[in-house]
């Protein structure tokens, strides 16, 4: 259970009860065969292998068998402090961030992946998003990106980085809009565009979560990213 508060008009207090949920007693067993063999691409978020040590072995087992299967591996960090100190998720962040093909995370995350990937001579004191994306890539992920609210994505993909500007926009409420980011960077991936075209396509979604009072009410269709595109558009669509 989830319950959502806003204690003034510029705040938001979340409240999660996660504790006996029937989440908390996944099992490996509980994946049917097949599910992640046909799949493009399997998504997971640092939540799940947080809510029991049951969980964390599910995660950990369905990684594997995506990697047999050749299903691409997509890890969203989702950092959840009432879950778990920063001391205690970094490892369990860092081990399936090394199993990723894909990790999404904001800098305060990122970071916590590369502290639990351990230091080594290219992968010391992270300072800056751009830091944080190659130490990820020293250490074997070959798709980082980067989260950063109002000052837009970063993503490093073979060497080479990219970035794309938010949108200014009026803000109801950000929760939500860190998972709409990640939706509209991997359906744009899943559609085949470029790293350019997932970052803009993710900063839109962003942009029109943020704009909507509840987590998912706002997720826009491609005709709403465009509309954003062109704010002298009338609001209204006939």
């Amino acid at each position: 259970m989830m319950i959502k508060s806003h204690a003034t008009t510029g705040t938001t207090a979340v409240s999660y009860y996660r504790a006996g949920s029937a989440a908390s007693a996944l099992d490996p067993a509980d994946i049917p065969a097949g599910m992640i063999e046909n799949a493009e691409l399997l998504h997971l978020t640092g939540i799940t292998p947080l809510l029991s040590s049951s969980a964390r072995r599910t995660v950990l087992h369905t990684i594997q068998r995506a990697r047999t299967a050749g299903t691409i591996v997509s890890f969203d960090v989702n950092h959840r402090t009432a879950l778990a100190t920063s001391a205690d998720a970094a490892p369990v962040f860092a081990e399936i961030a090394a199993r990723s093909d894909i990790v999404f995370g904001g800098e305060a995350e990122l970071a916590l992946v590369v502290e639990g990937l351990g230091s080594s001579p290219d992968v010391v004191a992270p300072s800056s998003a751009e830091d944080l994306l190659r130490a990820l890539a020293e250490a074997g992920v070959s798709e980082g990106v980067c989260k950063r609210g109002e000052h837009g994505a970063l993503a490093l993909i073979e060497r080479a980085l990219a970035s794309s500007p938010a949108h200014r926009v009026p803000v109801l409420d950000t929760v939500g809009a860190g998972d709409a980011f990640v939706a509209g960077y991997l359906s744009a991936r899943l559609d085949g565009l470029d790293v350019q075209a997932r970052l803009d396509r993710a900063n839109a979604c962003g942009a029109h979560a943020c704009m909507s009072p509840g987590d998912w009410e706002g997720a826009p269709r491609l005709r709403d990213i465009a509309a954003l595109s062109e704010p002298e558009a009338d609001p209204v669509r006939r």
